[in-house]
């Protein structure tokens, strides 16, 4: 009984991931299957089980298990027929340092020349990114201080910004944050 299967990659954290289906050739009789970290098999289309069990010759088999929960890891299943044993692996998608689009809002109606914050935002869609504060802008992480330097956001964080308002009536300032090249403003219109 030899076979192999095709690694998956590029597949999603801690989610099921199938196998392709072999036919069990090779042999006559019957031989033991079993399968180890975490692995399941299904034999002919039937449920998935992690016992040890029996397989004849000519039997479908397809295996599965849940891929790694950190992103860029492998994970290895090994299956035994009899004395023969293959690998199912796995690989999660790399690290997302991209988030989707988001903006810090509008606000109308604000005194001129005063410092005005955003509302906390929570950006989603990345696992880490990088943090660069365009012209006249600081922003705050998880509600810490105020800063114009480079930093790092990690997936869960909070961020919210601030600037001064324009100085005239009716007047526009409009600054940015750059996250993992995404560019998300705020904007205020003064009284």
């Amino acid at each position: 009984a030899e076979f192999r299967f095709i690694e998956r990659d590029n597949v999603p954290v801690s989610t099921f991931i199938t196998s392709e289906q072999v036919t069990l050739t090779g042999f006559s009789g019957q031989l033991a299957i079993s399968i180890n970290n975490g692995g399941q098999y299904s034999i002919n289309g039937g449920s998935f089980t992690t016992v040890t069990g029996q397989v004849s010759a000519n039997d479908k088999l397809v295996v599965r298990h849940v891929s790694a929960a950190t992103s860029a890891t492998e994970k290895v299943s090994t299956v035994t027929v009899g004395a023969y044993s293959t690998a199912f692996k796995s690989v999660t998608a790399g690290i997302d340092r991209v988030p989707d689009a988001f903006s810090f809002g509008s606000l109308s109606g604000q005194n001129p020349g005063v410092v005005v914050e955003s509302a906390a935002i929570t950006l989603v869609g990345y696992d880490v990114a990088s943090i660069v504060a365009g012209p006249a802008v600081e922003y705050s992480k998880n509600g810490g201080p105020y800063t114009t330097a480079n930093g790092t956001l990690t997936k869960g964080d909070t961020l919210k910004v601030r600037h001064t308002t324009n100085t005239a009536h009716l007047g526009y300032t409009k600054t940015y944050l750059k996250v993992g090249g995404v560019t998300g403003y705020f904007t205020t219109r003064t009284k």
